[in-house]
């Protein structure tokens, strides 16, 4: 129990999506209601003693459902008793793949029509989308992003999340006289990210990708339990 709680800590230090800002929330059962804002209230400005005027409900709900995610780990019985840092490297191993995992599901989410996978912030239904970007040319398109979310309220400074190849790519813009492109201001203002969990294999072509921009405090990632961690000679058909 102590390593399963001390796992949940290591991938929440190795997940990008919590050290950009998202939220954890412990879960005590399967389901969890959080209340969100619908609608911005509406302010008057009246004469004294006027009544008050009922406004539309401006609080909606969030369901937060529980998904299960684990992994197999063969080791010998010899390597782990020989070892000195055996079980040190499979907890940090461990770790990595479950930060990288989190991060999936919160940025990109898992395969369309799969139940047991999260929805991820990339196939929510609302969310602003600026389409046909092709290779990046310039800072434009994230300057459109970051202007989307100013549209809706969200408080600065932004987060941009994307892929290494992402970055890579607009590092190496040029301007017309073959000197570093200059980026826009609001894409400087914004707090940078990168991670592999953020797919390079979209679009028609299966080599394109996509970026992330908004208020990543936000977003709330419910944990039920912590990782459960069992020892022993098991078979990964007879684990449920």
């Amino acid at each position: 129990a102590k390593m399963g709680a001390a796992l949940i800590d290591l991938a929440r230090s190795k997940s990008v999506s919590v050290r950009a800002g998202a939220k954890i929330v412990p879960m005590e059962s399967a389901e969890l209601l959080l209340a969100k804002i619908d609608t911005d209230p509406t302010i008057t400005w009246v004469a004294e003693n006027v009544g008050l005027t009922e406004t539309t409900p401006i609080l909606g709900q969030v369901r937060l459902q529980a998904r299960t995610a684990r992994a197999y780990i063969p080791i010998s019985a010899e390597l782990a008793a020989d070892s000195a840092n055996a079980i040190e490297a499979l907890e940090m191993a461990a770790s990595s793949a479950l930060g990288l995992a989190l991060d999936k599901a919160v940025l990109f989410g898992g395969t369309d029509g799969n139940a047991n996978e999260p929805i991820g912030l990339r196939r929510l239904d609302n969310v602003n989308e600026i389409t046909s970007v092709g290779s990046p040319g310039g800072y434009e398109k994230f300057a459109d992003g970051v202007y989307q979310c100013l549209l809706n309220n969200a408080p600065k400074p932004l987060i941009i999340i994307a892929h290494p190849r992402t970055y890579n790519s607009l590092d190496k813009l040029e301007d017309t006289t073959g000197q570093p492109q200059q980026p826009l201001p609001s894409y400087v203002e914004a707090k940078k990210f990168d991670t592999t969990s953020i797919s390079v294999v979209e679009g028609g072509g299966g080599n394109e990708s996509f970026a992330i921009a908004g208020p990543m405090e936000q977003v709330i990632i419910g944990i039920r339990l912590n990782a459960t961690i069992i020892e022993g000679p098991l078979e990964a058909s007879k684990y449920q």
